[in-house]
Protein backbone atom coordinates (compact mmCIF):
# COMPACT_ATOMS: atom_id res chain seq x y z
CA UNK A 1 0.00 0.00 0.00
CA UNK A 2 1.28 3.54 -0.94
CA UNK A 3 2.34 5.73 1.97
CA UNK A 4 0.14 8.73 2.35
CA UNK A 5 2.33 12.03 1.91
CA UNK A 6 0.18 13.85 4.67
CA UNK A 7 -0.22 10.34 6.67
CA UNK A 8 -4.00 10.44 7.30
CA UNK A 9 -5.69 7.44 8.47
CA UNK A 10 -6.93 4.78 5.88
CA UNK A 11 -10.23 5.73 8.22
CA UNK A 12 -9.86 9.45 7.18
CA UNK A 13 -9.18 8.88 3.88
CA UNK A 14 -12.40 6.55 3.57
CA UNK A 15 -14.59 9.56 5.36
CA UNK A 16 -13.02 12.02 2.72
CA UNK A 17 -14.06 9.59 -0.23
CA UNK A 18 -17.25 9.61 0.93
CA UNK A 19 -17.50 13.38 1.21
CA UNK A 20 -16.44 13.54 -2.43
CA UNK A 21 -19.26 11.10 -3.15
CA UNK A 22 -21.45 13.31 -1.91
CA UNK A 23 -20.43 16.11 -3.92
CA UNK A 24 -18.70 17.87 -0.59
CA UNK A 25 -17.26 21.36 -1.62
CA UNK A 26 -13.54 21.75 -0.54
CA UNK A 27 -12.40 24.81 1.33
CA UNK A 28 -8.85 25.81 1.20
CA UNK A 29 -8.14 28.55 4.05
CA UNK A 30 -4.50 29.21 3.70
CA UNK A 31 -2.88 32.51 2.80
CA UNK A 32 -3.23 34.09 -0.27
CA UNK A 33 0.35 33.18 -1.18
CA UNK A 34 0.28 29.95 -0.18
CA UNK A 35 -2.73 29.56 -2.14
CA UNK A 36 -1.10 30.53 -5.03
CA UNK A 37 1.29 28.05 -4.90
CA UNK A 38 -1.16 25.58 -5.56
CA UNK A 39 -4.41 24.32 -5.08
CA UNK A 40 -7.17 22.21 -6.18
CA UNK A 41 -8.99 23.81 -8.94
CA UNK A 42 -12.54 23.17 -7.63
CA UNK A 43 -11.68 24.44 -4.02
CA UNK A 44 -13.40 28.10 -2.57
CA UNK A 45 -10.68 30.09 -1.74
CA UNK A 46 -11.27 31.31 1.70
CA UNK A 47 -8.51 32.53 4.26
CA UNK A 48 -9.02 31.38 7.93
CA UNK A 49 -9.86 34.85 9.13
CA UNK A 50 -12.43 35.16 6.32
CA UNK A 51 -14.78 32.02 7.12
CA UNK A 52 -16.78 33.67 9.67
CA UNK A 53 -17.64 36.90 6.85
CA UNK A 54 -18.57 33.90 4.31
CA UNK A 55 -20.67 31.96 6.65
CA UNK A 56 -23.84 32.48 4.57
CA UNK A 57 -21.71 31.90 1.08
CA UNK A 58 -20.81 28.60 2.81
CA UNK A 59 -24.73 27.89 4.23
CA UNK A 60 -26.09 28.39 0.32
CA UNK A 61 -24.23 26.20 -1.00
CA UNK A 62 -26.24 23.35 1.03
CA UNK A 63 -23.46 20.88 0.59
CA UNK A 64 -20.90 19.30 3.16
CA UNK A 65 -17.46 20.41 3.36
CA UNK A 66 -14.00 19.70 3.39
CA UNK A 67 -11.48 22.10 4.53
CA UNK A 68 -8.41 21.61 3.67
CA UNK A 69 -4.93 24.05 4.77
CA UNK A 70 -1.35 22.71 4.92
CA UNK A 71 -0.81 20.26 7.33
CA UNK A 72 -4.64 20.09 8.70
CA UNK A 73 -4.04 22.20 11.73
CA UNK A 74 -6.31 25.37 10.33
CA UNK A 75 -8.84 23.25 8.61
CA UNK A 76 -9.24 21.73 11.74
CA UNK A 77 -9.86 24.43 13.45
CA UNK A 78 -12.20 25.67 10.80
CA UNK A 79 -14.24 22.34 10.52
CA UNK A 80 -14.99 23.14 14.88
CA UNK A 81 -16.11 26.51 13.82
CA UNK A 82 -18.46 25.31 10.61
CA UNK A 83 -20.03 22.17 12.68
CA UNK A 84 -20.63 24.51 15.14
CA UNK A 85 -22.80 26.52 12.74
CA UNK A 86 -24.57 23.41 11.32
CA UNK A 87 -22.16 22.93 8.58
CA UNK A 88 -21.82 19.18 8.34
CA UNK A 89 -17.53 19.19 7.82
CA UNK A 90 -14.90 17.09 7.92
CA UNK A 91 -11.31 18.20 7.95
CA UNK A 92 -9.16 16.96 4.46
CA UNK A 93 -5.98 17.94 6.12
CA UNK A 94 -3.73 18.90 3.34
CA UNK A 95 -5.09 20.00 -0.03
CA UNK A 96 -2.50 17.62 -1.47
CA UNK A 97 -4.03 14.77 0.14
CA UNK A 98 -7.71 15.33 -0.88
CA UNK A 99 -5.87 16.58 -4.56
CA UNK A 100 -4.91 13.05 -4.23
CA UNK A 101 -7.95 11.20 -3.50
CA UNK A 102 -9.82 13.20 -5.97
CA UNK A 103 -7.76 12.05 -8.72
CA UNK A 104 -8.24 8.25 -8.27
CA UNK A 105 -12.04 8.49 -8.86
Amino acid sequence: MKASKSYTSRYQRDKIRNYLANEAIIIDVRSKNEWKSGHIESSFHIEMASVPYQINMIKAQDKPVIAVCVSGVRSGEIVQYLLAQGIDAINGGSWQNVQELMQEE
